[in-house]
């Protein structure tokens, strides 16, 4: 599965099961939400908001950044909008916990959110979420979802190397 993938299978089981657009750009942004239905998730591009810098330094790192957004009346009411606030941030942290507890990522770090509306369309209101979001990929990983094994034994060898033998109960992946 390719990131994005993960990412939409991760959004998927977010209330409301809202739809994931990805935006290489803020016009590609401007052009996909016109098309969608909310409430929606957008991947960012870089450079879109005061929080820029964190998210570009992050972003060289696994970072990335991604608006839960909805649609809001143009010159509605501030508390409307805090409204929509409050239930995007929701949907955010939701995503934060579920991304976290997938077999597709490690837990989220270096969060950080910021309120946007009329950033990409004038009827758009919700949060962006600036966070570094690492695949679980690597030799270090282990996937233990499903029953996990138990340890029967560990010894270590040699003090001064630093090395422990750990024997599990079932083989597991190396």
């Amino acid at each position: 599965m390719t990131y994005e993938e993960k990412l939409t299978a991760v959004i998927q089981t977010l209330t409301g099961s809202p739809e994931f657009v990805p935006a290489e750009d803020a016009q590609h942004a401007n052009y996909r939400i016109t098309d969608s239905t909310f409430p929606l998730v957008l991947k960012l591009p870089n450079g879109v908001s005061a929080v820029d810098r964190k998210a570009n330094t992050i972003t060289q790192n696994m970072g990335i950044a991604i608006c839960f957004c909805d649609l809001v009346d143009v010159d509605v009411a501030y508390s409307a909008k805090r409204a929509i606030w409050d239930r995007m941030y929701l949907l955010g942290c939701e995503f934060l916990i579920k991304a976290g507890l997938s077999s597709y990522f490690q837990y989220p770090t270096e969060v950080t959110s910021e309120e946007v509306s009329d950033v990409y369309d004038e009827n758009v209101c919700g949060v962006v979420f600036f966070m570094k979001l690492q695949e679980l990929t690597g030799p270090n990983v282990c996937d233990l979802s499903k029953m996990p094994p138990t340890i029967k034994s560990s010894e270590v060898s040699n003090v001064a190397t630093h090395r422990i033998y750990i024997t599990f109960s079932k083989s597991m992946n190396p």
